[in-house]
């Protein structure tokens, strides 16, 4: 839940729009400016933007969403006095469907997603000292 508040906080939606619009801009621009509107070259010009666009902004900046939402989201139990580290290795897999490779996905891979979450771990445990220090300890931790 943590990691979905993340996206919120972070303003991931907003930045997901300008992206969008952008390469909306881009896609009206070639049809502007098209010799041939509707012709094979450019629906192929088209097809290729949207291709380039995808793979090398869209996907980019969302898989630095995710990643940047993974560190808040972390950050976030650690101040509301869950224990960083067991919550960290408690966490669900990713596994991307059956057949699907994990490349065009927007996600990292859970390995990956928990070596980065690891990186910051040390600054994470300091966080939950103090808000445990402060006295906040969640209500639904099983005893």
């Amino acid at each position: 839940m943590a990691h979905e508040i993340a996206h919120v906080l972070a303003d991931h939606s907003n930045e997901r729009l300008t992206q969008e619009l952008a390469v909306q801009g881009g896609l009206m621009l070639v049809d502007l400016f098209a010799e041939e509107p509707g012709s094979r070259k450019h629906e192929v010009l088209r097809g290729a933007l949207g291709i380039g666009a995808k793979c090398g902004l869209l996907l980019p900046y969302s898989r630095t969403h995710e990643r940047e939402a993974a560190r808040i989201g972390r950050d976030l139990m650690a101040q509301a006095g869950f224990d960083p580290v067991p919550a960290l290795r408690s966490g669900g897999t990713w596994p991307p469907p059956a057949g699907v490779s994990r490349w065009p996905s927007s996600p990292p891979s859970h390995d990956t997603r928990m070596e980065e979450l690891d990186t910051g771990m040390e600054q994470a445990v300091e966080i939950y000292r103090q808000a445990r220090a402060a006295g906040r300890e969640p209500e639904c931790m099983p005893q």
